[in-house]
């Protein structure tokens, strides 16, 4: 074959590949339903925040707001006290990080470490305490980076730690006045949701599905009417509360989802045998047992504090060591890259998204400022690129970036408030989203490779240990006590949890794809004893101690401890005969007590 011919031949075969790739990066994934709407009530809000902030402490300072007006994006389709209580605990907190990082400024030395801590904290606190989850724990740290930058200028440190107050306090109070023409929006959507999972659950539940189907509709059904619960519990009562009829929809469709479930594990069972005391609707772990069961080497909240800690400080340490002029830039790349956990393959995706958004961003600064704008002209343009990123940053993160750079560089820099060059500042960006980017792959390739098995045995073992703790319970006639109840809602968060944790250490470990035989028969065996509970009269109606004794000894062999995956299926088996036990009818209701 000719040159020329194995040129055309490599041309024909690479670029459709090429094509296909680029198509794939740039490509806009849809919005959920509502999302779209709730993006653009953030990013008018803070573009409002930003405006009346301009008006207040001129184009110089007034762009600084920025940051605090992303408050907006948190507890977006929440309940209206839920969205105060959110002002109140965010705004706080960001405008105190801040104010840290204003403070550390000038102690060049203390600012990485200082920033580490508060990344360590802050991050295993939101994955361990924010169960509906919110933008991710990022805004409650960034503001200590920015302001570690910011403090170096005497003249505007202190007053941006002003300005991020009142932002967050007026784009909080917008948050409000936007939910007012439909305050109960958040309480009917939440709902809503949970009927329709609730009754494509039902529909499906006797329709010629695999064991992985069902139990994936199950999951989806008890998740949404658990966040159906959860905020209208956040809504609390009162006149500015939920209302009775979303209750009661609420109760019917636990009331469904509660005898679906029941029907499904105990065909014996009549349905007037079944009660309404779902774990659904027993609310949220306590806080106590939240941190106990989070503040730990094999919880996903320290796992993803952790990784975002160690990039952090390697990203801060080389801006440091290279002397670059905006270190900040570099540790919240890397920190923006991390603070999800979404798997090794999409975290690597993020950051080249980082990556090229950021480069046709500068592109974008370059052009708005060959046009020489005036500071009003750059107010308009951060307008502009505030409520376009908000539009397109959840469908493709690389166009988001694109509009992100120009917002932040604009916002900071080319107002003027630092007198750096436009030269110094474009090459800044770059080397340090650069430092970034390289330090967040290296971290997600190199760093706790074992760490996402780790976890999802650990899983696995706390799930079996739940599903135990309540068949004692059960087993002595105690399943309406206290005791009993927080148990409950433990093995529902175990359940609930399992799944995630699973489905995201697969994506990191292919090789844990397995291990979903494991879930599925793990959670029939979960949502059994959850059903027992259901019942009027338990003890009388399952086998709640022969199953007892064997989940006991299944915990006591540690399976789910061991390096071995060669016995997946029999510990999946195993766990599918156990679920067998329970489900037997208690002949002539005569069950030994323990």
């Amino acid at each position: 074959m000719s040159l020329s011919e194995s040129t055309r031949s490599f041309q024909e075969s690479f670029a459709p590949k090429l094509r296909s790739f680029i198509k794939q990066f740039f490509l806009l994934v849809p919005h959920a339903p509502g999302i779209a709407k709730a993006q653009l009530v953030s990013g008018v809000v803070s573009s409002l925040t930003l405006i009346v902030a301009v008006i207040a402490f001129g184009p110089t300072l007034g762009p600084t707001a920025l940051f605090g007006s992303m408050i907006a994006q948190w507890e977006a389709d929440r309940p209206f006290l839920a969205r105060i209580r959110c002002a109140l605990l965010i705004g706080g907190i960001m405008t105190v990080t801040m104010g840290i990082g204003v403070l550390i400024a000038p102690y060049h030395a203390a600012i990485v470490p200082i920033v580490v801590v508060l990344i360590l904290i802050m991050t295993t606190s939101y994955y361990s305490f924010v169960l509906t989850r919110g933008p991710g724990p990022l805004n409650l740290f960034y503001a200590t980076a920015i302001g570690s930058y910011l403090g170096q200028f005497s003249d505007i440190g202190l007053q941006t730690t002003y300005i991020t107050g009142y932002a967050a306090a007026f784009a909080g109070a917008l948050t409000l006045v936007a939910l007012l023409p439909n305050m109960h929006g958040p309480e009917e959507r939440a709902v809503q949701n949970a009927e329709q999972e609730v009754e494509a659950f039902c529909l499906h539940s006797h329709a010629n599905l695999s064991l992985h189907e069902r139990s994936a509709r199950r999951h989806t059904a008890y998740a949404a009417v658990n966040r159906g619960w959860l905020t209208l519990r956040a809504a609390g009562n009162g006149i500015l509360g939920c209302q009775a009829k979303h209750i009661n929809r609420m109760l019917a469709s636990n009331r469904a989802l509660s005898l679906q479930i029941t029907t499904n594990a105990y065909p014996h069972i009549r349905p007037e045998e079944v009660g309404t005391s779902t774990p659904a609707l027993r609310g949220r772990p306590t806080l106590f047992w939240l941190f106990q069961n989070n503040f730990h080497k094999n919880s996903v909240a320290w796992f993803t504090a952790f990784r975002v800690g160690l990039a952090a400080a390697i990203s801060g340490g080389l801006t440091q060591f290279l002397n670059l002029g905006h270190p900040y830039w570099a540790i919240l790349t890397s920190t923006l890259i991390l603070h999800r956990w979404i798997g090794r393959l999409a975290t690597t995706t993020r950051a080249l998204h980082r990556g090229v958004g950021t480069l046709l961003g500068l592109g974008v600064v370059s052009g708005v400022l060959s046009l020489q704008p005036g500071r009003w002209g750059i107010i308009a343009a951060i307008v502009v690129c505030i409520l376009v990123q908000n539009l397109l940053v959840l469908r493709n993160y690389a166009l988001g970036i694109v509009f992100v750079t120009p917002m932040a560089l604009l916002s900071i820099e080319a107002a003027g408030q630092t007198g750096w060059s436009l030269e110094r500042l474009m090459t800044d960006r770059i080397d340090e989203t650069l430092v970034g980017i390289t330090v967040a792959i290296l971290v997600t390739w190199t760093t706790t490779l074992r760490k996402p098995r780790e976890m999802m045995r650990a899983q696995f073992q706390r799930t079996l240990q739940a599903i135990e703790h309540l068949l004692r319970f059960i087993a002595q006639d105690l399943a309406s006590s206290p005791e009993a109840i927080h148990a409950r809602v433990v093995l529902q968060y175990e359940l609930l949890t399992t799944l995630a944790v699973l489905t995201q250490a697969a994506e990191d470990d292919p090789e844990l794809h397995p291990w979903h035989d494991v879930e599925v028969a793990m959670a029939d065996l979960g949502y059994a004893t959850l059903a027992a509970c259901w019942l009027n009269q338990p003890s009388h109606l399952v086998s709640a101690l022969p199953t007892l004794r064997k989940v006991t000894a299944l915990r006591k062999k540690e399976l789910f401890a061991t390096e071995k995956d060669t016995h997946i299926q029999c510990i999946a088996q195993h766990v599918v005969a156990i679920n067998r036990t329970l489900s037997e009818p208690v002949m002539g209701f005569a069950q030994e007590r323990p």
